[in-house]
Parts: C-alpha cells; structure tokens; sequence
C-alpha cells in the first residue's frame, strides 16, 4: 500500500496550513514527520486520513481517492492515534481495545475466540494486561494513551499515523512503543508515520525524515542526509551538531543552544 498527495493546500479559517505540497509514502516505510509548532506537521496526518478535506489536490490510497474508499475498507488500510485525549465513559480498557476490531466485524462476527486472542495481544504489546478491567476514564494519561495505542495495534491497518505517540509515556514505555513500531515494521510490513519533537528519537527509529516548515517540506530523506547544523540552524533556530558514537557505530544529535 503506498500513500500519495497531489498538490495538497489545507487552509483552516483565512490561514494556508499546508501549501502545494507533494508526497509519495510506500509500503513498508518508517517515516518521522518533525518540524517547529505551527509547520502543519499534524494537518498534515488529519489530511493524509482524510479528516481534513485539502482546498486543493487530492490524497491518494493505492492510487484511489481516500475520498471515495468506504469507511470500513479505508479503516483497514489506514489508522490514526491522535493527540486527543478524549475517551469513551464507562468503558473498560479490554471494551475500548476491542473498538479496534470495529472494521472487521463481518468478518469476526463468529469467531470469538481470534477476536479475543487479537484484543489481549495488542493489550499485551503495551503491557495493560493489569488494567484491562480498569475504566479508560480513570486512568492516567500516560495509561490511557498506552490503552489508545493498544486500540490502534488491534485495528492492525497497512498504514499507522501516529501525532506525538510519546507524549504523557514514562521513558521505559516510550522505548517500549518505538521497539514495537520497529518490529511491526519489518516484521509484518506495516507503515508508520510519526509526528515527533525528538530529533533523536528520528534519527535513531526512523529510515526516513520528513522536515516541515511554514507548510512546506523543506527536507525529506535519510536522518543524517537532511538534519544538517545549516537546516537545523534555519527551522529550528537552534546551534547543533552529530555526534559520532564510534564504539556501537551510532549517532545523536547534540543541541548546544538556540541561536
């Protein structure tokens, strides 16, 4: 499954949030989407899914408009974690992570015990298990966004669009949830497409960079090809530099200060 948009302009009330912007994303890609607040980073995943409507252009699933793949269908191609924190009340955990099976459920109307074996492995993949009987509502927000994740492992789709997936995560969580997006990567196929603010966290999890400005993809590539001190300098405002772990081979990015 690949991903296309074709001369892509979002304006919400009187402002050009995204402008003329063209993207291909192909199957099995792991793509961090970064860029300074306001870059149109999150429109453009709300875009992608088709939540956002483009003033111009279109958004292609397969080379077919996402405008006219029928809900159910498109919710098995394609799946979002938002940054909203909104949750269903009075739901248990193991009742919300079960939503996730909504697009499949012609398919599962029988088979409850593949339906059941699909809800505790995506809950045990953000490890929930001891809060599967727990309403989402009372949780923290931490748990809850590990609860929203577990929903979006069970819906299982082709493509993953995750919007600041690490937020409210305790650091052994986040280091969790990325080793998952790997595996899930190259073990299974799946896309995934991430909005985040660590730099590092891109360079060090992700085969590919997208680097938004203004409305623009200013630069898309390899991590080490495009997160040069110049264009750090230029989007970020910020003094950087790579540093060259030489014992395991591996990078990082040291920010020294803002201009």
């Amino acid at each position: 499954m690949n991903i296309q948009l074709k001369n892509i302009k979002v304006c919400l009330g009187n402002k050009t949030v995204i402008n003329d912007l063209n993207l291909t994303i192909a199957k099995s890609e792991r793509v961090a989407i970064v860029g300074p607040n306001g870059s149109g980073k999150s429109t453009l995943l709300r875009t992608m899914i088709g939540i956002l409507k483009p003033n111009h252009g279109n958004v292609y699933l397969d080379h077919e408009p996402i405008s006219d793949i029928p809900g159910a269908l498109r919710a098995r191609k394609i799946g979002f974690l938002t940054q909203t924190d909104e949750v269903p009340q009075m739901t248990t955990v193991w009742d919300h992570v079960a939503l996730g099976l909504h697009p499949y459920k012609r398919f599962l109307r029988n088979d409850f015990r593949n339906k059941e074996a699909i809800i505790n492995e995506a809950i045990k993949n953000v490890g929930i298990e001891h809060l599967k009987d727990r309403f989402v509502e009372r949780l923290s927000g931490g748990e809850r966004k590990r609860v929203r994740l577990a929903t979006l492992f069970a819906q299982n789709p082709y493509c993953m669009l995750l919007d600041e997936p690490l937020n409210s995560l305790d650091l052994e969580h986040k280091f969790s949830l990325l080793e998952n997006i790997v595996s899930l990567n190259k073990n299974k196929g799946h896309c995934v497409i991430s909005v985040l603010h660590d730099l590092n966290v891109a360079i060090r999890y992700f085969e590919r960079v997208l680097i938004m400005n203004k409305g623009n993809i200013v630069a898309d590539g390899v991590p080490l090809d495009v997160m040069t001190p110049n264009l750090l300098s230029e989007v970020f405002k910020v003094k950087s530099e790579i540093i060259n772990k030489k014992r395991d081979g591996s990078f990082y990015l040291n920010i020294k200060s803002s201009l």
